[in-house]
């Protein structure tokens, strides 16, 4: 591991994603607020941050990390998209829609915006919208795990449980490294005994 004393900012903030990418949020997390210690405006390592402890499950922290990182640099598409996760996790929805609706509106390719906007309108109990956010997801990226597992719980939520396993199979057949989906779609296939 490089000495920290020793890097740039820019190598400090690319260690800190390395860590981070790497699933060692406890380091990632030092390096991030290392960087902070010398530069509190860091947008990229503000919003990072906030995805972080995202992750850790603590989304009222995380959204004024990413908020803080929009006011450096508005209307961020990547941002918006992951402070509409942040608050959809914490319970706002329409806040969490916002967000991902103007994130749409900036980049309609992205797909992670369409995948964030599909889980919340999910949990807002409106499946037509959310399968059809997921959809998009997928048909913009198609090598993009989590609209297809998404996808699939939303339409075994509604009992289309044949329907779910065809968009698992799907995934797994042009990812087939996702260990996750394949484990989903052996589990929906033990379920419909196939």
């Amino acid at each position: 591991m490089p000495d920290a004393d020793k890097l740039s900012p820019e190598e400090m903030f690319a260690l800190a994603v390395a860590i981070h990418r790497a699933g060692d949020l406890d380091s990632a997390e030092r390096r991030y607020r290392q960087i902070l210690e010398t530069d509190a405006r860091h947008a990229s390592t503000l919003h990072l941050l906030g995805v972080l402890i995202q992750q850790r499950g603590r989304p009222a922290e995380a959204v004024p990390l990413i908020r803080m990182a929009l006011e450096q640099v508005p209307d961020q598409p990547v941002y918006l998209s992951n402070l509409g996760e942040a608050y959809r996790a914490g319970g706002d929805f329409e806040l969490a829609a916002q967000c991902c609706r103007r994130s749409i509106e900036l980049d309609p390719r992205m797909a992670e915006a369409h995948n964030n906007l599909g889980l919340i309108l999910s949990d807002q109990g409106r499946a037509a919208e959310a399968m059809a956010e997921l959809e998009i997801a997928i048909e913009l990226n198609p090598y993009l795990e989590q609209p297809y597992d998404n996808l699939a719980n939303v339409l075994r939520s509604q009992g289309r449980m044949f329907e779910a396993a065809a968009f698992l199979s799907e995934g797994v057949r042009l990812i087939p490294g996702s260990t996750a989906l394949q484990a989903r779609l052996t589990a929906l296939r033990r379920q419909l005994g196939s």
